[in-house]
């Protein structure tokens, strides 16, 4: 009968704790059923981690920020809105 008890216990628990989850994931905290983390936030982080422990990776880390900032600024003036050029 005690057994049954803590059995129901620890099923009440972890439902609890499923529907936490669940609720969590509805406001945007977590990861969990619904949404998944894409591949490449997973890849950062991982990175991130990764360069603490290696410092080769750390390079590896500024070398993506780097690129990220030349891709974003190509050095071309914003084309006008009507789209032609000026000529």
């Amino acid at each position: 009968m005690k057994l049954a008890l803590w059995a129901a216990a620890v099923i009440g628990l972890l439902y609890a704790l499923h529907r936490t989850a669940l609720w969590m994931e509805r406001r945007g905290w977590i990861f969990y059923k619904e949404t998944k983390a894409s591949s490449s936030a997973m890849s950062n982080a991982f990175m991130q981690v990764q360069a603490m422990f290696e410092p080769a990776a750390e390079y590896v880390v500024e070398r993506r920020r780097t690129d990220e900032v030349e891709e974003t600024d190509a050095g071309d003036p914003p084309t006008p809105l009507g789209g032609s050029t000026g000529s």
